[in-house]
């Protein structure tokens, strides 16, 4: 892969960047009283981060689009995340990444300091994905860390689709998006369960 890959990873890692600038555009919302607003309207709050979270995920997927026929100009291989199965990777590894914005964004709306915890979780999520190098090098405690990861299977999905012999199977992409759909049942789960428990008729509550 070489340098077509470094190249590559990162427009993923600024196309992930993007999904969560999104995600934490809730704090500015509530300190502007613009979330007061959405929260009295009949749409659910639940809806609403859902809604915001997946204009991120499609933002961030044509960042990298954008980003991807920038660089075809000086790498011939820019375009190999392209084919449909490193494509389908790419896209579970934003999912997951939908799934961390969305607790972000609650996180966001709740208060400061939560939201800044949340938040030092997404460089460590950047580093479990293994996208910028492989985890193995890291100590034995990191590499389970990674493997419960949402990010960390498609992106070794991804890395094999991206190989010359193509190594990535119908088994590679099964368990890759049933570790993503793990996290965003469970993130969706969590982010409705807070919104119930500190919302009261369209005020927050304890917060």
């Amino acid at each position: 892969m070489g340098g077509a890959y470094y190249l590559l990873a990162s427009g993923i890692m600024l196309s992930w960047t993007v999904i969560f600038a999104f995600g934490t555009r809730t704090y500015q919302e509530k300190i502007q009283r613009t979330l007061d607003t959405i929260m009295v309207s009949p749409s659910p709050l639940l809806r609403v981060l859902i809604a915001k979270n997946l204009c991120g995920l499609i933002c961030g997927t044509l960042f990298l689009l954008i980003f991807l026929a920038v660089a075809r100009a000086f790498v011939d291989q820019a375009f190999m995340l392209f084919a449909p199965w490193p494509f389908a990777f790419y896209l579970l590894s934003c999912l997951g990444i939908f799934a961390l914005s969305l607790c972000v964004s609650l996180a966001s709306a709740l208060n400061w300091s939560l939201r800044s915890f949340v938040g030092s979780l997404v460089p460590l999520a950047y580093i479990l994905s293994g996208i910028s190098f492989p985890v193995e090098l890291l100590p034995q405690p990191v590499h389970w860390l990674a493997w419960i990861s949402p990010v960390y299977w498609p992106i070794q999905g991804l890395k094999l689709s991206l190989k010359e012999s193509g190594g990535a199977t119908i088994g590679h992409f099964g368990l890759s998006a049933l570790s993503v759909a793990w996290y965003l049942i469970l993130a969706v789960s969590v982010v409705d369960l807070l919104v119930r428990r500190f919302t009261r008729y369209g005020e927050w509550v304890n917060f």
